[in-house]
């Protein structure tokens, strides 16, 4: 703590006249901890305690700490609290008891790390929505809110900062420019991956908003940061929030003026607080597939949490369909996107739920690496209040969708190449250090044995394609290499069309609509990365996967493209495997993957 804040506290407390007990009795001692000042500081302005009036619950290691203390003699799992007579960045003073039985009520200063429950519970289902209103402005569009994004927009508005983690395919678009509209906000700031801005302005299009500004390239002039509606990429904020500040020298050989960047801190803050995206004072930040922005080294998440953390906005959206990608440290990052209370202890955070151990680098620095998930069904009870999930199986009205295998052998021939790839991949790894029992950790580099095994299975989609196209549906078929969508186009020429990374926005817009609209077009071919955020393709209920990505978000993203509420067909979905290849042992590992997704993030209707 600065000498100044320590002074400014013991001011605050020398004149301390009111209510609160332990601010009382720190009047009384000498040498007073940071922590003691920190508390004064924080509730000296606060009259009377917060009735709380309900039974919380704790994890079972500070149950294990409070038995020993206080000699209990059964490991308390809750706690019963009756008030919260205040609290600092890590702690809650509360006057509780652990047993129906006990006489007195204890003062605990419970770490809030150890609560498993929110203090201060928000009663969001009784929120307002005009729904009458937001249905008018959806009129010409033909659309209407349902009733499972009344309650989106509820415990949006509601929770301020929060995670909608609804299914893909729900309409979480929807929700929260209905939630920014029924939450009456001046300015609106949404942050999405560059493939679907577009997608943002058309949805915003539907209730008839045009005060729509989409930011483009570096040169600020151009954009239009008056409108009400700001749609910009985290390409976008990275280069804008961090400006080079210059210097005007004289070249010592030329003897003329010339600039250099400047080194001088505060200059560089100056630039940096005119930034016109920190100057709009957005009231509200819409953050679209979040989950896309939560690797922690990545300049798009540090732009983000720099933005935010500038800005100071008081709402904050965080969407996604598969919050959890990977792991419990990409969802320890969105929880600092909403500024959540998880995770402003990064070191509890890591050892406690990502089984990280402490490791010493050659430069002498100790670091924490992280090992395996755990405490899961922990970490699911202390951030449960901080989203709202739903599943398509929940929603009344919902088509259905049935998940097909097709397990093929690979011929002689084939197997014959495969067995010679794989084993010259696994001896590439080997001469690098990594044992073969670990190598599904680096899967994501055996491109060539991948590339070679997509390769082998078109000629499967194609027969499987072939078929449905005789009946007379359209097909969504999912690739993970760019080799694969030239074959297809090959194949099936004019009724095809590619979609993938390397594409214009505009060039992707075009395959999107020609597949949706034209009845020539039959087959859409598609990248699983690039064409698994932001589009629709309920034209087509049929989706076959050529080749699946490794990361389950990535793949069920680009699964549910046309599984989403606007589709009226039941859907029918291919993954294609080959036995006895590396590829099927990876499947199950992305299904058993998906069960992390399942153990945190978990349906409305399983919070208990």
């Amino acid at each position: 703590m600065t000498t100044k804040k320590r002074n400014e506290a013991i001011i605050i407390l020398k004149d301390y006249e009111g209510r609160n007990s332990h601010i009382n009795y720190l009047k009384t001692k000498n040498n007073l901890s940071d922590f003691e000042l920190q508390y004064v500081l924080m509730n000296y302005m606060r009259t009377e305690p917060i009735i709380i009036d309900r039974v919380i619950k704790i994890a079972e290691h500070y149950g294990k700490e409070l038995q020993y203390k206080y000699k209990i003699s059964f490991i308390p799992s809750k706690l019963k609290i009756k008030t919260l007579s205040g609290e600092t960045d890590y702690i809650y003073h509360c006057w509780c008891k652990w047993s129906q039985n006990q006489e007195k009520w204890v003062s605990l200063f419970i770490p809030k790390k150890n609560i498993l429950d929110v203090m201060v519970e928000i009663d969001w289902k009784n929120h307002f929505v005009d729904v009458e209103n937001l249905n008018k402005m959806l009129e010409e569009s033909g659309r209407k809110i349902l009733e499972h994004q009344i309650d989106a927009i509820k415990f949006l508005n509601a929770n301020k900062k929060c995670i909608l983690a609804d299914e893909m395919g729900l309409g979480k678009t929807i929700s929260s420019i209905a939630a920014s509209i029924n939450g009456s906000f001046n300015k609106i700031l949404i942050i999405c991956p560059a493939s679907v801005k577009s997608t943002w302005k058309k949805e915003l299009g539907f209730f008839g908003i045009t005060d729509v500004e989409i930011v483009q390239g570096k040169d600020r002039e151009k954009w239009d940061l008056t409108k009400k509606y700001v749609i910009a990429n985290p390409d976008i904020l990275n280069n804008v929030l961090h400006s080079v500040a210059y210097d005007t020298i004289i070249d010592e050989y030329t003897g003329k003026p010339k600039k250099v960047k400047s080194r001088n801190k505060q200059k560089i803050e100056e630039l940096n607080e005119q930034n016109p995206l920190i100057q709009s004072n957005f009231d509200l930040v819409i953050i679209d597939e979040c989950h896309k922005f939560s690797n922690t080294s990545a300049a798009r998440y540090k732009a983000i949490r720099d933005y935010l953390s500038r800005s100071g906005v008081e709402n904050i959206y965080a969407l996604s369909g598969t919050p959890i990608s990977n792991s419990h440290i990409n969802f320890f990052n969105i929880l600092g996107l909403i500024g959540s209370e998880l995770s402003k202890d990064y070191n509890y955070y890591y050892t406690r739920y990502c089984g990280a151990k402490k490791m010493r680098l050659k430069t002498g620095r100790e670091i924490l690496k992280p090992n395996a998930d755990t405490n899961g069904e922990e970490l699911y009870e202390k951030c449960k209040h901080l989203y709202l999930r739903r599943l398509k199986r929940e929603i009344p009205g919902l088509p259905e969708r049935t998940i097909m295998e097709r397990f093929y052998d690979l011929t002689p021939t084939q197997r014959k190449e495969y067995d010679k790839l794989w084993s010259e991949y696994v001896k590439a790894k080997e001469d690098e250090g990594i044992n073969v029992d670990e190598l599904y950790k680096d899967l994501v580099s055996g491109t060539l044995y991948r590339q070679y095994l997509a390769k082998q299975m078109i000629s499967h989609t194609i027969e499987l394609c072939e078929s449905w196209l005789e009946s007379g549906s359209k097909v969504i078929i999912g690739c993970c290499y760019n080799d694969e969508l030239s074959e297809l186009k090959e194949y099936f020429g004019d009724k095809c069309v590619t979609y993938h990374g390397g594409m214009t926005a505009k060039q992707k817009d075009k395959a999107q609509e020609d597949f949706t609209n034209k009845p020539d077009c039959k087959v859409f071919a598609g990248n699983v990365l690039a064409a698994g955020v932001g589009i629709t393709l309920v034209a087509s209920n049929v989706l076959i996967l050529n080749s699946f990505d490794f990361v389950p978000g990535n793949l069920i993203q680009f699964m549910d493209r046309n599984f989403r509420i606007s589709q009226d067909k039941h859907v029918y979905t291919y993954i294609q495997i080959f036995n006895n290849t590396y590829t099927e042992y990876v499947y199950n590992k992305v299904i058993k993957k998906t069960l992390v997704i399942d153990t945190i993030i978990k349906e409305e209707k399983s919070k208990t």
